[in-house]
């Protein structure tokens, strides 16, 4: 799924300053193309801004402004020992300085690293000082607007032009605190991340329980309910009570259907998984081997995935 491209672009050249829309990024692409002859004074700079409509950015709080590389000192440097990421800013930082004549300071820079071979690489440097993009800034920074400066260059070779992509590579002074609170602001994110995974497991793990209590508790409550309505109706002999406690003491994932018995025999019928069957009449069988067995089994069916047949027992005292 594509990102949302919500922010304005101010398009400028020696000749104009154009606003487009960030969806209209494809149409400024080709104009991306065109050259400069000569890096603008702070004076073209203010004369070109004169004739900017700025009432067209009251609804606007985000802006990329995108100026020609000719306006920027554009230098690349080949680099034939691997560099770390931590201090690749740093070594960036020294090439802006070096090309701009400025102090770090008062230094703005961007860089693009390309590795090109395994110990070889190549670092671009866009570059220029505070002073020079000053009148850029105090013209568009206003009503909290927040404002970022990429190259022509640059921008066509993103690879994402969303708004958070772009921030990250904007022309902007050396922040040596920025990799510390990505760090943190990544360690935040994953804290909540897990915290939310954590409580959703501990919801969905009570339900289940919940869920898993309340299913055990109906089946016991329904074979209490068929066994106890039958003993209330009768008049049981001793064998009678015995089987009766017997179903009462079946598993949670046996349903009783029916129970009837008179005198010496019994019969009961319920349903249940067919991999149980045996288990239990295997138990029962143990229990009293001297009763006799006669058992049949109905109609398997498959519930949630697993087999469930319909069985009926009819026991008798030997």
């Amino acid at each position: 799924m594509a990102l949302a491209l919500n922010y304005s672009i101010a398009l400028c050249s020696g000749q104009a300053c154009q606003l487009f829309h960030s969806s209209e990024y494809r149409e400024l692409l080709p104009r991306l193309e065109a050259s400069e002859s000569l890096t603008p004074s702070v004076e073209s700079i203010n004369a070109c801004l004169q004739m900017f409509d700025f009432a067209s950015l009251d609804s606007v709080s985000r802006l990329l402004i995108l100026i020609p590389d000719e306006w920027l000192s554009v230098t690349q440097h080949s680099l034939d020992h691997p560099v770390s990421a931590r201090l690749l800013p740093l070594a960036a930082l020294s090439f802006a300085v070096e090309a701009t004549y400025a102090t770090p300071d008062n230094t703005l820079y961007a860089f693009q690293h390309k590795t090109t071979s395994n110990l070889d690489s190549q670092l671009t440097i866009y570059a220029c000082s505070k002073s020079w993009s000053e009148p850029l800034f105090s013209a568009f920074q206003q009503q909290g607007r927040h404002c970022i400066l990429i190259a022509y260059s640059q921008f066509k070779d993103f690879p994402s032009r969303s708004w958070s992509y772009c921030t990250g590579q904007q022309i902007s002074g050396y922040h040596p605190e920025y990799e510390k609170q990505q760090k943190v602001r990544r360690c935040l994110w994953l804290g909540v991340i897990s915290s939310l995974m954590i409580h959703c497991l501990g919801v969905g793990l009570y339900w289940y329980l919940e869920q898993a209590a309340k299913s055990a508790d109906m089946a016991y409550q329904q074979v209490m309910d068929v066994t106890s309505n039958w003993s209330q109706d009768q008049q049981a002999s001793p064998f009678v009570l015995t089987a009766l406690n017997m179903v009462q003491s079946l598993p949670d994932h046996v349903r009783v259907e029916a129970f009837q018995g008179h005198g010496e025999q019994a019969q009961i019928h319920f349903s249940l998984p067919h991999s149980m069957l045996k288990r239990v009449l295997d138990n029962w069988r143990s229990m009293h081997p001297q009763w006799r067995w006669k058992v049949e089994k109905n109609a398997l069916l498959t519930i949630d995935q697993e087999e469930v047949v319909n069985v009926s027992v009819q026991v008798f005292r030997s």
